[in-house]
């Protein structure tokens, strides 16, 4: 990657252009519920998730914590979105699309 070019990442799915995303919290979801998690917690309660132009599509995010996360226009088509916590996340014109969303997490307080 070169200095000005938009960093790619890849989670579940097609290579995806970040401008605006948080690189540091697209690496922690690609692992998982668990560190993302880990990071929620460890950080202030007014971060807000930023995983715009992020490719979520196919990704197991069971369990993951996404209280207010800016999921805007993201493909979540075909995830594991089961016993995930969504609450104030933003969801607008997003794509869920056979994604698997049984159960609901209840709020932590952070």
């Amino acid at each position: 990657m070169y200095l000005g070019e938009p960093a790619r990442l890849r989670i579940g799915g097609a290579v995806s252009s970040s401008k605006m995303a948080d690189l540091e919290q697209l690496a922690l979801i690609r692992h998982g519920a668990a560190p993302w998690n880990q990071w929620r917690e460890t950080n202030p309660p007014y971060t807000t998730p930023d995983l715009s132009e992020a490719d979520l599509g196919g990704a197991n995010l069971s369990k993951a914590y996404l209280l207010g996360a800016d999921l805007r226009e993201r493909t979540l088509s075909q995830g594991d979105l089961s016993q995930v916590n969504l609450s104030k996340a933003d969801l607008r014109m997003a794509d869920l699309g056979g994604a698997k969303l049984i159960g609901f997490a209840s709020p932590k307080k952070i």
